[in-house]
């Protein structure tokens, strides 16, 4: 057994003072700690505020899109100045008009209005409700 009177065998840098953690490290460890976790919510309250940002810019631009009409569906008949077309999304026959300015594209070509059959399915984006702005007829629409 060691005796209490010898002289401590640790250098004299080493004492069992200097082993515990000081006041002030323990400090600057809590502040830093701190200091991380409140950076950690302000990246995170920055990041929401921004994607908060990016969806008020993203809902303007689906929403140009929505407000547009579009008809999708077999045509029922073709006249001089409009068709008629069986409106999947309606489930009803639907008269749309043709104008001089609507664009007309059959297998990506420019097409006029007498080249669309009848039994043809068709994409159309209207300029209003009864008003077709441009008629897509595509052979991979149909079975």
């Amino acid at each position: 057994m060691a005796d209490n009177n010898e002289p401590d065998s640790r250098p004299a840098s080493i004492s069992s003072t200097s082993l515990k953690p000081s006041v002030s490290f323990r400090l600057t460890s809590l502040i830093t700690a701190v200091s991380f976790v409140i950076l950690i919510a302000v990246s995170f309250y920055a990041g929401t505020v921004y994607q908060s940002s990016q969806q008020r810019h993203l809902s303007l631009t689906p929403a140009k899109v929505l407000n547009r009409h579009f008809a999708f569906g077999m045509v029922i008949y073709v006249g001089q100045n409009s068709l008629t077309i069986d409106n999947t999304r309606t489930g009803s026959s639907q008269l749309i008009n043709i104008s001089k300015s609507t664009l007309i594209s059959i297998d990506g070509k420019p097409a006029n209005l007498s080249e669309i059959k009848a039994g043809e399915i068709t994409l159309i984006r209207m300029s209003n409700k009864t008003d077709a702005a441009v008629v897509l007829v595509n052979s991979k629409f149909t079975d």
